[in-house]
């Protein structure tokens, strides 16, 4: 059963909910609630939780509700998790973008049902190298945080299908990461980044803008690539066996080429050359 009482300019959450407890889906979003009230632990079979948008700081109470599956937190003032979180043995997605996490607790490795984990724009530091009990992690995005490093544990979430990592201040990846067999997104732009390589071959769409790069080798069956990015492989002697860029096939020789006249181009002061059109694939 779904209650709803998205945008009603709430404080607080309505204590006529308890007249059912037989709620599986509660959406309380776009609100202006403070806090969880006590009572909230009764709701025993609520398995979706919406809270994005509002001004809530403590979901200590959250980690007494083991039935809960999916929880949208984005967009609160959530400073710090409940240190028994891990008791949500259930949970598959949890949504916690826009908040003002420092650290997360040990417990929270022990999520081994998360499928889809979203800690963008928060203040994380670092991760635990435990990140690797998190096995079954399809979708991870940590954009926007202030990591330094990534655990080589990430190289054991071998079911991550897209992971963001942009906008943070990493130097360097574990090689690690080349065993996320069956990985097609990355984002690792704007970190600080000067090299790339060891990266896994299923990646299809991989975005790196804005590292000081010095050295990039790709090797990938089909990648995607802006026309930025594509100028950059070439020119910094990326290599991989096709490149997809804008629906065209470019070789790895083309990229040689173009990456030779492009370095003469730059020393005479002369344009880059773009990359050729060629026929759309099917």
């Amino acid at each position: 059963m779904l209650v709803n009482y998205k945008e009603r300019e709430l404080t607080s959450i309505p204590e006529e909910i308890l007249g059912n407890k037989l709620i599986t889906n509660l959406n309380l979003e776009d609100n202006k609630i403070t806090y969880l009230p006590v009572w909230i632990t009764s709701l025993t079979v609520l398995k979706v939780l919406y809270l994005t948008n509002n001004q809530i700081s403590d979901i200590s109470l959250l980690a007494k509700m083991p039935s809960l599956e999916l929880i949208y937190m984005n967009r609160n003032k959530v400073s710090e998790l409940p240190e028994d979180i891990g008791n949500l043995k259930q949970l598959r997605r949890l949504y916690l973008g826009h908040n003002q996490l420092e650290y997360l607790p040990d417990s929270f490795y022990e999520l081994t049902e998360l499928r889809m984990l979203i800690l963008k724009a928060n203040k994380l530091t670092s991760l635990d190298d435990k990140i690797r009990q998190l096995q079954r992690l399809v979708n991870l995005d940590i954009s926007k945080n202030q990591l330094s490093e990534l655990p080589a544990g990430i190289g054991q979430c071998r079911e991550l299908k897209q992971l963001q990592l942009n906008s943070n201040k990493l130097a360097s990846l574990p090689w690690q990461m080349k065993d996320l067999g069956v990985l097609e997104e990355l984002n690792i732009a704007r970190n600080q980044l000067t090299a790339i390589e060891s990266l896994p071959t299923a990646i299809k769409v991989l975005r790196m803008e804005g590292n000081p790069l010095q050295h990039v080798d790709v090797r990938a069956d089909k990648l995607t690539f802006d026309q930025t990015q594509a100028d950059q492989v070439a020119r910094l002697g990326g290599t991989h066996e096709q490149v997809s860029l804008e629906k065209k096939k470019i070789s790895p020789a083309m990229l040689e080429a173009i990456a030779r006249r492009n370095e003469w181009n730059e020393r005479h002061g002369m344009k880059k050359e773009k990359l050729p059109e060629e026929d759309e694939e099917d």
